[in-house]
Parts: C-alpha cells; sequence; structure tokens
C-alpha cells in the first residue's frame, strides 16, 4: 500500500502546521495519530534548562523515580557526551502516604537541608506529575520559607503530564526560566546575548571540535560587538545578569525563541529573528540584521565580503555535483521531534540548487513546534512536509517515501540526524547512496560546529556532502551497519552459502 493510500501526504511547511489540529484537542488527536502522546515530558524540559547552569541547585518535589529517569539521562547526553557540568539534583523523595495528603512538610525540610548543606545562591523548586496532580502549593510555601534561607527560591512548573511535546515544553520552561534573571542596573550598547543554546556549554575554550558557541562568538566579535552572554549555561551570575546587553540575537528558534520573547516583555530586550545561519545566504542574513541593530553595516559587508570569496570555489564546485539531486532529509527516525536543524540543512541546500522534502516529523511534535515554523516561512523557506497518521515512533521507511516521490537511489541525498538512520545494504546504504550524517551526537569535526553553524559549520557540512556523493558512486561493500539491519549476509557467511540471496 503506497504512503497516499495509507492517508500521507505532502503539504507545504505552513499548511502542514495550519492542518494538524490543536495540541490540546485531546479525543481528535487520538483518533488520527494512533500510540502514546509525547515521550518529552515537561519535567525532562524544565530540568534540561538548568543542566548546563553552574552552583546552582535543582531540587525536585516529587518521588525518587522521575530524579532517577532524568539524571540517567542527562548524564549520559549532557555531561558525558557535551561536558556541562555536574547539576546537583536533591529529591524529596515523596512516599504513597505524601503523594495522597501532600508534601508540604518534606519540601520545607528539603529547602532548609539544601540551604544548609549546599550553600547555594539560588535553589530551583521543579515539580513532578505526582505534586502537580495533588497541587501542593509550591508557590505559597516558598513564599513561606524564604526568610528563613539564604539562597533565593524560585519554582519552575514542571508536571510531566501538563505538556508531553517537545516544543511546547520548551516553550512554557522559557518563560520561567527568565524568573532567574534580574532587571539590569545599566545596558551595554555593544553587548549582545546569544540565545538558544542546546547542550553546547558556553565555555569555548580548549575545545578541540568547536561548538556553536565558537563560531557564532566569532561573527559577532567580527563585527566589532561583545558576546554578553551564551544562554544557556553559565552560573548564577552569569545568568542573573543577562539582561545588561542591549541586544539578543538567536542560535535556535526552539531554545531561543521563548526566551527572547519574555525578555522582551519583562526587560524590553530587543532581539533579532534571524536563526540558524548555515549557508552563505542566511549566515550573511544573520550578520546583516545584527549589523544594522547596532549599526555596524560596513563591519558586516567587509567580513561577508571576505568569508564568501574564501568559500566561493568550494560552493561552485558542489552545486555542480548536486545537479540533480533530491535531498530527503529524515526529522528525527527515533524521537520523532526535530525539525528546526532538518530545516536549517534543507534551506541551505536550496542555495546549492537542490529540493528537500522533509519526513519522519510526529505531526503533533510539528504542532508544537510554532517558533520553528514562523523562523522558516518568515526567512521565505517553505519546504514540502509529509504529513500522516505515523503512529507514535514508528516512523515511515525511506524507500517508501522515495517510491511516493518516483526517486531512484543515483538522484538522491539522504540526510540523517537520529542515532538510528534507514540502511539496508544492497539497497540503501552510503556505497548504494549520499548519506549525510548530521546528527550532534556523532557529528564532530575539528574544521567547525556540529550543528553546522556558521560559515566554518557550513565548509564542514559542505565537505561532508561531497564526501558522500563519492562514497555513494562505490556501489560494492556495503557497510556492516547496512548489513546488520538487512538480509545481506556478511563475508564469512558468503564464503560458506555463496552470492547474497543463494541458498
Amino acid at each position: 500500500m503506497s504512503l497516499a493510500e495509507q492517508g500521507y501526504r505532502w503539504l507545504p511547511l505552513d499548511q502542514a502546521w495550519r492542518s494538524i489540529p490543536p495540541l490540546e484537542a485531546g479525543a481528535e488527536v487520538n483518533r488520527l495519530y494512533r500510540g502514546f502522546t509525547g515521550t518529552w515530558c515537561r519535567y525532562i524540559m524544565a530540568t534540561t534548562y538548568t543542566q548546563q547552569l553552574q552552583g546552582v541547585v535543582a531540587l525536585t518535589h516529587g518521588p525518587l523515580s522521575c530524579v532517577a529517569a532524568t539524571r540517567n539521562f542527562k548524564m549520559t547526553n549532557y555531561s558525558l557526551f557535551w561536558a556541562n557540568p555536574f547539576l546537583h539534583t536533591p529529591c524529596t523523595a515523596m512516599d504513597e502516604m505524601s503523594c495522597i495528603m501532600g508534601g508540604a512538610r518534606q519540601l520545607e525540610e528539603a529547602i532548609l537541608a539544601v540551604d544548609r548543606d549546599y550553600r547555594p545562591p539560588i535553589i530551583l523548586i521543579f515539580e513532578t506529575c505526582a505534586t502537580s496532580m495533588i497541587d501542593d502549593n509550591i508557590p505559597h510555601i516558598i513564599a513561606r520559607i524564604q526568610p528563613k534561607v539564604r539562597a533565593r527560591l524560585v519554582h519552575f512548573p514542571s508536571g510531566g503530564y501538563a505538556s508531553p511535546w517537545n516544543g511546547r515544553s520548551v516553550e512554557l520552561t522559557a518563560e520561567n526560566y527568565v524568573q532567574v534573571m534580574e532587571p539590569p542596573a545599566r545596558v551595554g550598547p555593544d553587548l549582545v546575548n546569544i540565545l538558544g543554546f542546546y547542550k553546547d556549554a558556553g565555555c569555548t575554550q580548549g575545545r578541540k571540535y568547536p561548538g556553536d558557541a565558537t563560531e557564532l562568538s566569532r561573527l559577532v566579535g567580527g563585527l566589532g560587538l561583545r558576546v554578553h552572554r551564551m544562554l544557556n549555561s553559565g552560573d548564577y551570575d552569569y545568568v542573573r545578569t543577562a539582561p545588561e546587553a542591549a541586544l539578543n540575537a538567536i542560535n535556535c528558534p526552539t531554545w531561543g525563541y521563548p526566551l527572547a520573547r519574555q525578555m522582551e516583555k519583562q526587560f524590553g530586550t530587543h532581539w533579532l529573528k534571524q536563526a540558524m545561519p548555515c549557508g552563505l545566504g542566511s549566515t550573511a542574513r544573520w550578520l546583516r540584521g545584527l549589523a544594522q541593530a547596532t549599526g555596524r553595516q560596513e563591519q558586516a559587508e567587509t567580513l561577508i565580503a571576505a568569508e564568501e570569496s574564501r568559500l566561493r570555489p568550494t560552493f561552485e564546485e558542489l552545486a555542480r555535483l548536486c545537479r540533480g539531486k533530491v535531498a530527503l532529509i529524515e526529522c528525527g527516525r527515533n524521537a520523532q521531534g526535530s525539525l528546526a536543524r532538518p530545516l536549517q540543512y534543507g534551506r541551505m541546500l536550496q542555495e546549492l540548487g537542490v529540493e528537500s522534502y522533509f519526513y519522519n516529523l510526529h505531526p503533533m511534535e510539528l504542532k508544537a513546534r510554532r517558533d520553528d515554523v514562523d523562523c522558516f516561512v518568515g526567512d521565505g523557506y517553505n519546504p514540502k512536509v509529509l504529513v500522516g497518521p505515523y503512529p507514535y515512533q514508528r516512523p515511515v521507511n525511506t524507500p517508501d517515501v522515495m517510491r511516493e516521490l518516483g526517486l531512484d537511489v543515483d538522484h538522491v541525498i539522504y540526510l540523517w540526524e537520529d542515532a538510528f538512520p534507514y540502511s539496508r545494504a544492497g539497497e540503501f546504504d552510503p556505497s548504494d547512496v549520499p548519506w549525510v550524517n548530521t546528527s550532534v551526537h556523532f557529528r564532530r569535526t575539528k574544521e567547525g560546529p556540529f550543528r553546522s553553524i556558521g560559515y566554518a559549520g557550513t565548509a564542514s557540512l559542505w565537505h561532508s556532502i561531497r564526501e558522500s556523493l563519492q562514497v555513494g558512486q562505490r556501489k560494492a561493500r556495503s557497510t556492516l551497519y547496512g548489513r546488520v539491519y538487512s538480509r545481506t549476509p556478511f563475508d564469512f557467511q558468503r564464503s560458506q552459502h555463496g552470492p547474497a540471496g543463494a541458498p
């Protein structure tokens, strides 16, 4: 059965977003999209906002199981892979009785103990599903106990069930994250914050592999401006004084837009909508927006001309190699939750004359990414997205997408960004079709940022695309990964049983 017969259809990004029912339409959502209603609970995303903070204690009011689950995930995904600092996360360890009768006493005792033992400047207090459902009055508890402790107490509403969709959870948390900040004593006209870092730590010194922060700091400095804060990272004073910058620039719209809106509302900080600069066009627009807001147009044009002159020969060569190709870009084969980064790559490929198609994004995750849609459509990029009755975390397979579009392996470039790309030896393997790894987990290069940000990141991504085009012409010697996920035998099996497919 074709994808169209199953109810899938290709729509422009803005139309795809409008075609999906609201996140709150529970019954309709369950009828259209079978399976779980989400996996990234608000508690996970709220505590993620604090993962890059130093000298901060995140106190969880809830059962130990919630802390254990997120601690296991974050110690691997943030501290081990990304060198983020260890986050202290004590817990009130609510049991069955306190989940029924309320846990106010446990929370008060925990706040006093944390203040006494850790002596932090600030304690961030998070709730879980259990405390949210029984409606423990955390703001009232904080107001009563604040005079008794040295640390500043800040409450983050974070009941997991309140928003299981990644994009919406991030948006809601940003509104609370601004509570950590304070009104500025003064505003520096040449100071710029860069908002929207996720996993990438603000500290850029001594890195073997540069991050987004490294390249964006270089570009801001090239205009004669100074980076004030890169959020979300740093210690309490670092975050607290962020409003001292006159301007907020954006890296990722998912994480940056909500924070910028709230800072504008609370402190009047102006912000720019250009985001995720990748490729010549979008990087130039990012710089020109920053220059226009700060009166540095001449410096921007000088910087842009120098960078583009250096990269132009590579651009022209790659445009020739990509002629006649179509890009198939997955939005997360596993989590089905990534949008801004895949769109960033598609927008860059458009400059090379390559049309991109996006798939394996769960419709409700797409609906939760209003900021991403606004960012790219507002920038004039409105590509085709596959929408349909995705069972949650059940992706469609790439060969089915190719058949639907009438494509063969000689006309495809495959961009994957999750931990599990589609692969079949002899059918859809890096030796048969150009694969481009854009996964931030595995994409570490000395030449450029892992998200291919700015001119350095663009050059690194171009290099990867050129390499994949060369390898995809091999048509032999399939990779181990492709063999594991297909019926094609290994070499030792072939020696015993003959060619692939032989009895």
